[in-house]
């Protein structure tokens, strides 16, 4: 009985409070439009002490650029992910899409554009 009322309890605690378990994760760029020879950088928040992969999506859905870095112990990152180069059939210009992934599955998706 007693066990029956704990795992109802917990029950009643998680439910009320769902926040408590869930993840933060955040991605931010320093701009939303660049041009070749700006630096993309990317930054925000996650879980302390963990790796994440960063993905840059180009318009036709190709990884155009792929790195693992590791969040600090506050949780916050920041990595410059490229220097956008001279447009080319392998970084065309058009809408580009930044990814991270934490190690729970969890991930974060943004739009940026490469223009002249």
């Amino acid at each position: 009985m007693k066990l029956l009322f704990l795992v109802i309890t917990a029950l009643l605690v998680g439910i009320s409070s769902p926040d408590i378990f869930a993840e933060t994760l955040e991605l931010n760029t320093n701009q939303s439009v660049y041009s070749p020879q700006h630096p993309l950088f990317i930054y925000g928040e996650a879980e302390s002490n963990q790796p994440l992969v960063v993905r840059l999506f180009a318009p036709d859905g190709t990884t155009a650029n792929f790195e693992q870095i590791m969040t600090k112990k506050d949780g916050s990152y920041s990595t410059i992910l490229m220097k956008w180069p001279e447009p080319s059939t392998e970084i065309p210009y058009g809408t580009y899409v930044v990814q991270i992934v934490a190690q729970s599955g969890e991930s974060k998706n943004l739009n940026i554009k490469f223009a002249a």
